[in-house]
């Protein structure tokens, strides 16, 4: 029996180590080494964590749209949306993307575009589309 996945949370542990004037988020077991296997600091990667951190911020409160928090943030809205649109990924593809495990050749606007499915089977479907 496997455990259920709460879409609405995503917990990750990290760290954040500075080398060469740039942070890294790396796992918390590999602090003391910043190698070329514990840097998986892509773009989709960061702009995952941006969508979760959004997303809390807009559900506590913080803000009261994704437009204000556009406007705090001094981004364009439809950015923060195409963004956003991260917080509907399937879990699997999440970890993917979490573990380093998502091939190079994907990038950010395959996972955000409107051809992406809305459900997370179809969704890990049109991956296996991509050559995943």
């Amino acid at each position: 029996m496997t455990a259920a996945i709460n879409p609405d949370n995503l917990y990750v542990e990290f760290k954040v180590k500075h080398k060469s004037g740039k942070a890294w988020i790396i796992k918390p077991d590999e602090v003391d080494s910043v190698s070329e296997k514990t840097k998986i600091n892509t773009p989709i990667f960061m702009d995952l964590v941006k969508a979760h951190m959004w997303r809390r911020e807009i559900e506590r409160g913080a803000y009261k749209s994704i437009r204000a928090l556009a406007c705090a943030i001094r981004a364009d809205e439809s950015y923060v949306k195409r963004i956003a649109r991260l917080n509907r990924l399937a879990p699997q593809i999440k970890e993917m993307i979490l573990d380093g495990k998502l091939p190079e050749h994907i990038v950010i606007r395959d996972l955000t575009s409107y051809s992406m499915p809305i459900l997370w089977t179809e969704q890990l479907v049109f991956l296996r589309r991509l050559g995943c």
